[in-house]
């Protein structure tokens, strides 16, 4: 049980979940936990278990097709006005683009004249 000073519980709740283990308990707990380390080094490497990849892939694809049954998918309509919003923008900055590089052509150019 856990024992209470004032308001505040020192060594666990009620049920006696996260209580500390009495003296007696640790030291138990503690060599059992090095016989079990022990054993396991003088088994060797533990095998190693065969990978199913096919079921991996084939459960990986699952969920692609999975996943991809939940997107929204834009319609025809969308599509159309992304593309032209797209090549729009791409031609204002070509534009741009064209505009500085002819006056830095022409500065350069004015410069190295001389």
């Amino acid at each position: 049980m856990a024992t209470t000073i004032g308001n505040k519980k020192q060594a666990g709740d009620k049920k006696g979940r996260n209580a500390k283990p009495s003296g007696g308990d640790s030291g138990l707990l503690a060599r059992a936990g090095k016989v079990a380390a022990a054993k396991a080094r003088q088994q060797g490497p533990a095998q190693k278990e065969r990978v199913d990849y096919i079921g991996r892939a084939r459960k990986y694809f699952q969920g692609v097709v999975a996943e991809l049954k939940r997107v929204h998918w834009p319609g025809v309509r969308e599509v159309t006005v992304y593309t032209i919003v797209v090549l729009i923008s791409v031609a204002i900055l070509a534009i741009l683009i064209w505009i500085f590089d002819s006056a830095l052509g022409y500065i350069f150019h004015f410069l190295t004249r001389t």
